[in-house]
């Protein structure tokens, strides 16, 4: 009786914890949204003057990755992935916008 007890503690136990098949190290996944962003992403114009009239945040839709600026589709599944290029388009956005007011 004890062991039948203690055995279907410890089955239940192991059954309910759950273990990642595998883990993927959270820096290189940072790495190629750092990287998509370089090499894909870049506001009109437009998008670019709203920016700076209105001030978003790293929040707005103008930094939402998509199919179209992203080396990976599958990625756009990963938070981590969404939340890096999220705030490097907005950082890289804010830079351009400071270059563009040394322009004019």
């Amino acid at each position: 009786m004890r062991k039948q007890l203690l055995f279907n503690t410890l089955l239940i136990f192991f059954i309910s914890t759950k273990l990642p098949a595998q883990t993927v190290n959270k820096d290189s996944i940072e790495n190629i949204a750092v990287k998509d962003v370089k090499n894909l992403f870049k506001l009109k114009n437009p998008q670019l003057h709203n920016f700076r009239k209105y001030r978003y945040t790293s929040s707005s839709d103008y930094f939402k990755p998509n199919e179209l600026n992203v080396s990976n589709v599958s990625l756009l599944k990963d938070s981590v992935y969404i939340n890096t290029y999220r705030t490097a388009a907005y950082y890289q956005t804010k830079r351009d916008a400071r270059l563009l007011i040394t322009l004019f």
